[in-house]
């Protein structure tokens, strides 16, 4: 599967005293709210790129092709179905 990274709002998510690295995950249907599952290394995600991923057992395994192709883990905090969007073919066929 595919999908796009976008970034969040870093200030209003606080763990430990420190902000967490937190990423939207945009797929064709769904939109997922990600972590690093490394706390102590993060990377730091390119925002606006094209990602690669796939779920495995209770992870999202993330790769990214413009950055260094390297697959990572992340947590998956929370997943929410994208509202439909029409095509100006859509609209075209209610008129």
């Amino acid at each position: 599967m595919t999908g796009e990274i976008l970034g969040t709002d870093a200030q209003s998510k606080k763990t430990q005293e420190m902000l967490c690295q937190e990423y939207v995950l945009q797929a064709e249907r769904v939109v997922y709210r990600i972590r690093p599952k490394d706390d102590k290394h993060p990377v730091l995600l390119p925002i606006g790129e094209i990602a690669q991923f796939r779920i495995s057992k209770d992870k999202l395994i993330l790769r990214v092709p413009e950055s260094d192709g390297k697959e990572r883990e992340y947590i998956v905090v929370s997943m929410t179905p994208r509202e439909k969007t029409e095509t100006p073919a859509q609209s075209a066929s209610k008129n």
